[in-house]
Parts: C-alpha cells; sequence; structure tokens
C-alpha cells in the first residue's frame, strides 16, 4: 500500500470506520484464545493479578535477546482499524489480542500476524479515553471502553469477536457525580468479577470520580462506590480518580489501586493522591467497599496552598492545575504491583509521579520502604508501571533512566541511563533475566535484569512499518516472541498523528 496523503487520509479513515460498524467482527480460517497455557500466556495487562508484568518462562535470556528480529507488524489502519496503541497486548491460546485509543479491538495469529477478527468500538480516541489492555479469561475477551461521560465496558468471544454484552456503567448523565468521567486503565478480572476505575477532569472541583465492580457472566453491576462520599462533597472534596489498573491479593480477596489529585485547588481528601485497599470479596458485607488507605506525598505546597488568594481566587482559575495554588499533579498515575517479602508479608508497591517509590504492607496500609530521590516530581513526573521478578522492583523514568530496587530494602542495585529522551509512561516487563520497556521514539529497549547493561537497542520495525514513537505502549513476552504496542506507525499503513485520529501498530519481535 502506498504512503497515504493527508488530504486522503480522512476519507480512508471514514470509510474505514463505517466498514466496521457496519460488516462487525471480520473473521479469517482459524479461531483465537480457544485454548489456553496459564504457564506461558499473557492474558492481561500486568500478566496476573499482582501485575508482576513477569513472564518466566520465555526462552530468550541475557545471552541471546540481542537476536531478536522483526517477525511480523500489523498497522491499525492497513489493517482495518484506526488509532493507536497505547496500552500492553494480551497474548492467549496462540492469538494477540490488542486495542487502540480510537476504538478498534484485533484479534492477530500470534505466529503470521494476520488478522483473525477486528471490530470497532466508538471511543473518545486522542491522549486519553479510548481502549486498553483487555483481559482474556475462559474463552471471553474484556474491554473497558473510555467515552467521557459515558464509559462502558464490552465482553466478547475471543474466538470470533461477537458481542457477549455490554454495560453502560453512566447512563447518560442521570448520576450527578458523572461530570467528565473516563477510563484510563485496564481490567481487572477475579473471581468472576471485573474491576475498573474512572478518572474525571482535573479542571473541575464538580468531578467526583467512582470505581465499579460487575459480574463478568452478564456485566450487571454489582457495586458502584464513590471515591470521596458524597456526603463530603459539600465541604469542597473533589477528585480521587483512577488511572491505573489494580491488584488483588488473592489469599485476602483484597484490591489495592492508586488514585489521583485533588480536583479542589484549596482541599486535599485521604482518598486522592493515595493507594486504596478495597474489599473484593462478594461474600463479605464490606464488599465493594474502600477499608482503608495510604497517602502518599501531597498534591500542594502549603505554604501556597493555604494564601488568601489562593482561597478566594483557587477555583476561579480555568485551567486544571494551579501553581498559583502551588499544586504539584503527583497522583499515582501508575498501576500498582504486589508481592510478597521474605517474611511472607504481601506487599504494594506504586510509583507516584512526585518519583517516590512507596511500598507499603497490604494487611496495616503502612510503610515497608519509601524511595523519594529517583527522579524529579511533577505534571510530568513518573508514570510508569514498574515490574518485579523474585530479586528487584525495575522502575523506569523519564529521560530513559532504568532502576532495580532491592524487594526488601529499597535500596538501588542498578542504575541504568538508556538515554531515551522525554516522559517515560511506558511500563516495565521483565522475563527470564531481561528487563524491557519501550521508548517515545519507537524504539525498544532490552537490558540485564542483575546488571542493568543496556543489550537491545533497536528501532520497531517489520513489513513495511517503522514504529515512530510511543507514550504509554507496553511490551508482553511469550515462549520465544517480544510483542510490543506503538502509539504511531510511518510505512505501508501511513504515518499518522497521535493527535488527532492515529495510527499505530503491533510489533512482534522473535529469536531466529
Amino acid at each position: 500500500m502506498k504512503k497515504l496523503t493527508s488530504s486522503l487520509l480522512a476519507l480512508s479513515l471514514l470509510a474505514t470506520v463505517v466498514m466496521s460498524i457496519a460488516a462487525g467482527p471480520a473473521t479469517a480460517a482459524g479461531k483465537c484464545g480457544t485454548t489456553t497455557s496459564p504457564a506461558t500466556d499473557w492474558p492481561s495487562y500486568g500478566h496476573d493479578v499482582t501485575n508482576s508484568r513477569n513472564q518466566e518462562k520465555s526462552s530468550i535470556t541475557p545471552e541471546n535477546v540481542d537476536q531478536l528480529k522483526g517477525a511480523w507488524a500489523i498497522s491499525s489502519t492497513a489493517d482495518g482499524g484506526v488509532g493507536g496503541f497505547q496500552a500492553t497486548p494480551a497474548i492467549v491460546g496462540g492469538c494477540v489480542f490488542a486495542a487502540t485509543t480510537s476504538g478498534s479491538i484485533f484479534a492477530v495469529d500470534a505466529k503470521t500476524g494476520d488478522v483473525v477478527w477486528q471490530i470497532f468500538e466508538q471511543s473518545d480516541g486522542g491522549l486519553a479515553g479510548g481502549i486498553f489492555s483487555p483481559a482474556v479469561a475462559n474463552g471471553v475477551l474484556y474491554a473497558s471502553v473510555g467515552r467521557s461521560g459515558a464509559p462502558k465496558v464490552i465482553a466478547l468471544d475471543a474466538a470470533t469477536g461477537d458481542e457477549i454484552w455490554r454495560a453502560d456503567l453512566y447512563q447518560g448523565l442521570a448520576d450527578a457525580e458523572t461530570h467528565a468521567q473516563n477510563v484510563n486503565s485496564s481490567m481487572v478480572f477475579f473471581d468472576g468479577l471485573l474491576f475498573i476505575g474512572l478518572a474525571g477532569a482535573d479542571s473541575s472541583n464538580l468531578s467526583h470520580p467512582s470505581f465499579f465492580i460487575l459480574d463478568a457472566e452478564d456485566g450487571s453491576v454489582v457495586k458502584k462506590t464513590i471515591v470521596i462520599p458524597q456526603d463530603q462533597w459539600l465541604d469542597g472534596y473533589a477528585g480521587g480518580g483512577i488511572w491505573g489498573t489494580g491488584v488483588v491479593d488473592q489469599q485476602t480477596r483484597t484490591l489495592y489501586v492508586g488514585t489521583s489529585n485533588p480536583y479542589n485547588k484549596r482541599r486535599e481528601h485521604k482518598h486522592t493522591n493515595a493507594i486504596l485497599k478495597i474489599d473484593f470479596d462478594r461474600n463479605s458485607k464490606t464488599f465493594g467497599e474502600i477499608l482503608d488507605a495510604y497517602r502518599g506525598d501531597k498534591d500542594y505546597d502549603p505554604k501556597l496552598y493555604n494564601t488568601p488568594q489562593c482561597k478566594y481566587l483557587g477555583e476561579l482559575q480555568p485551567a486544571g492545575f494551579s501553581t498559583f495554588c502551588g499544586q504539584r499533579d503527583v497522583d499515582f498515575g501508575a498501576s500498582p504491583s504486589l508481592f510478597k517479602n521474605s517474611a511472607g508479608k504481601s506487599i504494594v508497591v506504586n510509583l507516584q509521579k512526585s518519583c517516590t517509590v512507596h511500598a507499603i504492607y497490604a494487611d496495616t496500609m503502612e510503610k515497608f520502604w519509601k524511595r523519594s530521590e529517583i527522579g524529579p516530581g511533577g505534571a510530568s513526573g513518573c508514570a510508569s508501571t514498574t515490574a518485579y521478578d523474585a530479586n528487584a522492583v525495575y522502575v523506569n523514568i523519564n529521560e530513559g533512566v532504568m532502576w532495580a530496587l532491592d524487594r526488601e530494602t529499597g535500596e538501588t542495585l542498578w542504575k541504568t541511563s538508556y538515554k531515551d529522551p522525554g516522559s517515560h509512561y511506558q511500563p516495565v516487563t521483565v522475563a527470564n533475566g531481561v528487563v524491557y520497556t519501550t521508548g517515545i521514539t519507537g524504539y525498544i529497549y532490552a537490558l540485564d535484569a542483575k546488571t542493568g547493561k543496556v543489550l537491545l537497542h533497536e528501532q520497531m520495525k517489520a513489513d513495511g512499518e517503522t514504529c515512530a514513537g510511543t507514550t504509554s505502549a507496553g511490551i508482553a513476552v511469550v515462549g520465544d516472541t517480544v510483542y510490543a504496542e506503538c502509539d504511531t506507525v510511518e510505512g505501508d499503513g501511513a504515518a499518522l498523528s497521535i493527535v488527532t485520529v492515529g495510527g499505530g501498530g503491533v510489533f512482534a519481535y522473535r529469536l531466529k
């Protein structure tokens, strides 16, 4: 296919969307996700309900990772869809499942790169909203769909793409707390339940985001909880949106997830800039309720936050974050992870945008260890989801710096500057001694998990497609193959801007 000109691009995208809506799932020979291998698949954003982002069964090692070669690539636009890929693909039963910011969902043969089916589900698109990582379980693909004021969850037959059910989380604007709420995180599936958190408008002190727990069987809403209780709204509290994907302690059936800024420029609730502890046991009397919260670094500079100018004028400022009032925008934008320490205690680790890594006891919600000097924080601060293995927690920060922190103490094991510019929201992946991430200009990086040595630094390319950039796209590893998502693709699929409609890709790198 020749590269599309900008004048033809809009017509091509419009035609793609219309055909996708009219035709529904486009099936090809073969079926997806009908068989599973729990030890080797990658069924969700974090690989598992602890968000370990760790694949132990990979055949790729520090000794052979430099032998990875581009096996295949798909382009969302060239392959019948629209939008950039900004999440982590799921790989189940020999198929890759990936979704775009504009609403295209693909099922792709993991070996050949052939598209098995593709559907379109209207979403907001752009740099927020869209469809993030699906979760695949028992032959069903679950995905959250971001549409401002009207987010939803859909369940599809993983083999065919046919719809099983859909759940509209809000019916229009019937609920008072729906102000600009949207989805900006991936699905959590555990014990027949689905968890999805909503974010809100940072610029509005009327926004009071919620989280939902759905029955995976039929999509019915089992529980909806507002992060800041409604009886405290008149006190001026607002915010606490959820931008990350939760983790589950399977023994206690408790879920943990981070929250965002206070949306009021003068008041900061205990559930904002916090890690929430949520009862995820449907047989419990407190099911779906917030049991406790750990406060992270505060959003504001108290000397500026409580000035008379801020108290009287702060809420009149139309912008979301007010440096005038000392706000720093240091929410928990990254997803947490959960592991057992040497004493057998469950530990929740979450990177805050202040560039502080918090490790807390899951039972008491008290500090286990804390690292607060790994990078500069603020509005473009640290928001990359961590990964862990038996030895370390791996943390990725801006300007391309990877840290390995001791799981027990938080002390530095190594620190490597792989020199990729800009803000890094791309998550970390670890597999069989290799640490992976993607770069803002479309590179894939692999580092030795023991030493931090850069083992691979290569522009993502395959089948005439080149990755031109990533924002928060991640990597999944299965067997001898690395699957990486990409926001923007140049080549036969045409170069598109993710700021408008967007055209991205998925790249497979395989040992030769």
